[in-house]
């Protein structure tokens, strides 16, 4: 019996974009609890690259603050564990709360 051959890079390819779309839906859900100023590019951490993060500026008050938008996936899947924001303070201070998926208003709009 001949088994068909999986190429690996391809594989992680794959489960790297399902993360992607999986990251930017919950991204797009969490409410933080102040207007998005600007945002920079996904980073991935960890062994298998399970760990997400983004950074984020928010309008809070007359200023601004720096967070790090955060989402941890199960091993070898796109389902995700946990997402989060906080500041980078000592200690970390959670910003903004999970929204149950329903997604913030249009970056424009707000």
């Amino acid at each position: 019996m001949i088994r068909p051959v999986t190429d690996q890079r391809i594989e992680a390819r794959r489960l790297d974009e399902r993360r992607r779309r999986a990251a930017e839906h919950r991204w797009r859900c969490y409410d933080f609890g102040h207007d998005i100023v600007s945002y920079g590019e996904w980073t991935q951490h960890g062994r298998d690259g399970g760990h997400w993060r983004r950074p984020v500026r928010l309008r809070a008050g007359r200023g601004e603050l720096a967070v790090t938008f955060a989402v941890t996936f199960a091993v070898n899947t796109n389902h995700m564990i946990e997402a989060y924001a906080e500041t980078i303070t000592d200690p970390p201070l959670l910003v903004g709360q999970w929204s149950d998926d329903e997604r913030r208003a249009p970056q424009w709009m707000m």
